[in-house]
């Protein structure tokens, strides 16, 4: 498809903008638009230079306190997936439509953490539904409903995490089933969160159901519960693989509350212990 110019702004551009205003308020990712010049910026190309690659790595382990190839690895991954998947998913839940996250038109800030601090968007490019006003816009894909609108964000998300996912395979000795259950907790974690920021989060679950487990490798589901305990009922994620925080010194080897080692019972004392 050829992408013309337009005389108004782009409607992604104009999503994107006011994205970046919502996210500041809930998320430390700063949503950019255009290639920015200054330093700290990389595309997935820069990423999978082995050399910057293992200096990101031992970022994430000094912030972590953890020497572990598996814990820095599985957190590099879920910060970088979380950059690209913040804009999509306030972009869907406030006016349906999501950037398009072609490694091509994409580049992640990185702190000296290792944290994704930023996403930048090389051109307003996306999808969104039919019915909308930006149908038309030579920059936009138009899909029919809100499942094939998540399928279109999903084969991109795939498309620009698979080569870092191979990377990431025998420096961490995780499987790949392991790292994409990683990406799965990334989409599902911030669909429920940030949605639950925005007072829509019975929507954006349902939408994290659009998302994941339709088709591998995200063929993991979004899990959600309710657990009832004494101050009420509690809705809780699932996550579909484990996050490794309970190698962090400071857990002492707990799993983390929403990790699929930690049984009901354990969530419910964790709750009342809330008290």
């Amino acid at each position: 498809m050829t992408h013309a110019a337009t005389e108004r702004p782009a409607a992604l551009a104009e999503t994107l903008g006011r994205c970046a205003e919502i996210e500041s308020e809930h998320q430390r990712v700063a949503l950019r638009l255009g290639r920015p010049a200054e330093p700290g910026w990389l595309t997935r190309a820069e990423v999978l230079e082995p050399g910057l690659l293992e200096e990101l790595l031992s970022r994430v382990g000094r912030a972590a306190g953890s020497g572990r190839r598996s814990v820095q690895g599985t957190w590099l991954l879920e910060a970088y997936a979380g950059a690209l998947v913040v804009p999509a998913v306030l972009g869907a839940l406030t006016e349906g439509r999501v950037p398009d996250v072609d490694p091509g038109n994409t580049a992640v800030r990185f702190d000296d953490e290792g944290t994704a601090t930023g996403v930048a968007f090389a051109r307003p490019l996306g999808a969104v539904l039919a019915g909308d006003d930006a149908v038309g816009d030579p920059l936009a894909a138009v899909v029919a409903d809100r499942a094939a609108l998540w399928g279109w964000f999903r084969r991109r998300l795939v498309g620009h995490l698979e080569p870092l996912v191979e990377a990431l395979r025998p420096v961490t000795r995780r499987g790949h089933r392991a790292l994409w259950a990683s990406v799965e907790d990334t989409c599902s974690g911030y669909l429920d969160w940030l949605g639950e920021s925005l007072g829509r989060g019975p929507e954006a679950r349902e939408q994290a159901r659009l998302l994941l487990g339709v088709e591998p490798p995200l063929r993991g589901p979004a899990v959600f519960t309710e657990i009832a305990w004494s101050g009420g009922v509690e809705i809780v994620r699932e996550r579909n693989g484990c996050c490794l925080s309970y190698a962090r010194e400071e857990s002492g080897g707990r799993p983390c509350f929403t990790c699929p080692r930690t049984t009901p019972e354990e969530r419910l004392e964790r709750l009342e212990a809330r008290e």
